[in-house]
């Protein structure tokens, strides 16, 4: 299996679910890091019209419903859009 990353928020029960999709009896290793808040949440201000237009979009996307992709989510969506092609 390959790796994969999972962020989430600690609330007070200290509980999360892990996906659905991995499989039963897998073994896994959790560690534990503080992320740093994103910087597009608060008082973060583009510095030129085309970052304030592509933070914008990235706002909407979200607002709709939208999930944000890591770089693996994301390397995997291009290779299933390729039709299982991979980059080499």
């Amino acid at each position: 299996m390959q790796s994969m990353s999972i962020e989430t928020t600690v609330m007070a029960d200290h509980l999360f679910r892990l996906p659905e999709e991995l499989p039963v009896n897998s073994r896994i290793r959790i560690i534990i890091e503080t992320i740093e808040e994103d910087e597009t949440n608060g008082d973060f201000q583009p510095r030129t019209p085309l970052g304030g237009r592509l933070l914008a979009l990235r706002n909407q996307y979200i607002a709709s419903g939208g999930k944000l992709l890591n770089g693996d989510e994301l390397d995997a969506e291009m290779d299933q859009r390729r039709g299982g092609v991979m980059d080499e």
